[in-house]
């Protein structure tokens, strides 16, 4: 029985909506993992373009060792309706804490289904 009750709670972490879990993917791998290269597979045309960008002008530069790094929580504040098939946007809060500070962003992620139910990150950007 805990089993089992372990197994559902375990499937509730997931989103249920591919959508949504596309975006949370792209979230963990360019927010919190800062991995560009890791997000670059849940990324679509702008998004994309913006990610080869960044790692063009970050080329050559080490990255900082993992106690450099900020720690990012998010959650997600809003989604569009789903009134377009093909397109869904979700903005979450990202709480970005340095050694010394904290700064809450607002970041926008917009996808599209290539028609196949396969969610791709078109867009994203931070707002505030």
């Amino acid at each position: 029985m805990w089993v089992a009750l372990a197994v559902l709670v375990g499937a509730g972490c997931e989103a249920q909506d591919p959508a949504e879990a596309a975006a949370r993917r792209f979230v963990d791998r360019y927010y919190v993992e800062l991995d560009l290269k890791a997000a670059r597979p849940y990324a679509s045309g702008l998004a994309l373009a913006k990610l080869t960008r960044e790692e063009e002008l970050l080329a050559g530069i080490d990255a900082p060792a993992s106690a450099g790094k900020p720690s990012v929580h998010y959650r997600l504040v809003e989604q569009s309706p789903q009134g377009m098939p093909s397109q869904r946007s979700y903005l979450f809060e990202l709480t970005i804490s340095f050694s010394d500070a904290q700064v809450v962003r607002m970041a926008l992620v917009t996808l599209q289904d290539d028609g196949a139910n396969d969610w791709k990150v078109a867009n994203f950007e931070e707002l505030r």
